[in-house]
């Protein structure tokens, strides 16, 4: 609950555009670096992996030390949209050396 809240008042602080998603979750978009630094600061949040899909947006998670994570899409303008939450986050161990 209190996650929630927090995305919901970042949205209003930071004069985001806030939609939703076909589950009916809020979505919260604002500057890169203003979401970044509001989930570093808030849940100690860091990206722990990021990729390129092929419409040139960056997908990347944050993840905390305590397991909250956040799924986030960034596209070419700077604008990062928040698109998922959750908690227990943990990296899997590689299934043999050099892959993922």
């Amino acid at each position: 609950m209190a996650r929630a809240l927090f995305i919901v008042s970042v949205a209003i602080v930071l004069g985001v555009l806030i939609g939703r998603t076909a589950h009916g979750q809020d979505i919260v978009c604002g500057p890169r670096d203003d979401v970044l630094s509001a989930l570093l600061n808030r849940y100690g949040e860091v990206p722990v992996a990021r990729g390129l899909d092929v419409r040139g947006i960056v997908i990347e998670v944050t993840a905390s030390r305590d397991g909250n994570w956040t799924l986030i899409f960034s596209g070419p303008t700077g604008v990062s949209c928040i698109m998922n939450s959750g908690d227990a986050f943990h990296l899997l161990p590689a299934t043999r050396k050099g892959s993922f």
